[in-house]
């Protein structure tokens, strides 16, 4: 006796009843646990929920016009580089953070160089004609070594 007989009833399940995150309660449960956390007043629970719900939602509807101070609505973005840059090549045209502590020597290794610079010529649009032309030229003089290179690539 196993669970096989569910694989019957999900589908049909499915089918009748639509997506399972709109009738899961999980957004529910949390909200009805904040509301709960909110009371103060023990003889008056009500009340003391919709006070805690004015207060959360002026304190939002306030903190959407507030430019000096970090709110959830102009918190700057997770991993926000600093934007583009006027570059004269593309791939250099957004900022990074560096990599590393240049304080302490740390360089990249000999492979990971080497990487870079395959992701640098084969992700700059400026590029791409004279990758083209050098493709065209092995395929010219080498044509089984550039099918073995591709392989390994």
């Amino acid at each position: 006796m196993g669970y096989d007989h569910v694989m019957v009833h999900l589908p049909e399940e499915a089918l009748l009843a639509g997506p399972v995150n709109y009738r899961w309660m999980y957004p529910i449960e949390r909200l009805l646990g904040e509301l709960k956390k909110s009371v103060r007043n023990r003889a008056k629970p009500e009340g003391s929920i919709i006070e805690a719900w004015v207060q959360y939602e002026s304190l939002t509807f306030c903190g959407m016009y507030l430019k000096d101070v970090e709110t959830v609505f102009n918190r700057p973005q997770r991993n926000n580089d600093g934007g583009m840059r006027n570059e004269k090549l593309s791939v250099f045209a957004q900022s990074a953070r560096p990599f590393g502590d240049p304080g302490r020597g740390e360089s990249f290794s000999r492979n990971d160089m080497e990487v870079a610079h395959w992701f640098v010529l084969n992700n700059c649009d400026e590029i791409m004609a004279y990758l083209d032309e050098h493709e065209k030229m092995m395929k010219r003089e080498h044509p089984s070594h550039l099918v073995a290179r591709k392989h390994r690539e």
